[in-house]
Order: structure tokens, then sequence, then C-alpha cells
């Protein structure tokens, strides 16, 4: 995990958002695992939003997926299911 913030800034100033995007789902689900949940809420949030400025469906599909199963599995069940609608 230390090499996170070195990885984000390399991609951003790269201008590859969408690699970005995927980077920022993933970390984000790494912390919502290691029981940072306000963090990994925070960095998938902005893949999310990353996401919808690329345009790709197929990323937004996978994160809110992501997003979902991490929020169900840290026993937030409902917001999960409103994720995944």
């Amino acid at each position: 995990m230390s090499e996170a913030p070195e990885a984000l800034e390399a991609i951003r100033l790269s201008g590859y958002e969408h690699a970005r995007a995927g980077v920022l789902n993933r970390l984000g689900l790494a912390l919502f695992g290691l029981g940072e949940e306000e963090e990994g809420d925070a960095r998938i949030q902005e893949s999310i939003e990353l996401a919808e400025q690329v345009g790709d469906p197929d990323d937004l599909a996978t994160v809110h997926l992501n997003y979902a199963d991490a929020l169900h599995l840290s026993g937030r069940s409902r917001e999960a299911l409103a994720v995944a609608k």
C-alpha cells in the first residue's frame, strides 16, 4: 500500500484517466479490506467520477459492482443494494 500514492501520481501525470480510475477502484477495495472504509469509500468515489468522465460503460459497471461488494462485505448491505441498482 505504501506505493499507492506514487503510482497514482505517476498515472495522474500521464493523463491516462482510464488507468487512474482502475487504480483508484482497486485501491479503494484494498482499503475496505483493511478496514479503512472511509478512505476506501473516498477512493472508490473518485474512481466512479473518473469512469463517468471517461465514459467507459465497462469501467462504470466494474467499479459499481466492486463498490457494492465492498459495502456488503463491510456490513452495509442496504447501501450495497442501492449501488448495485
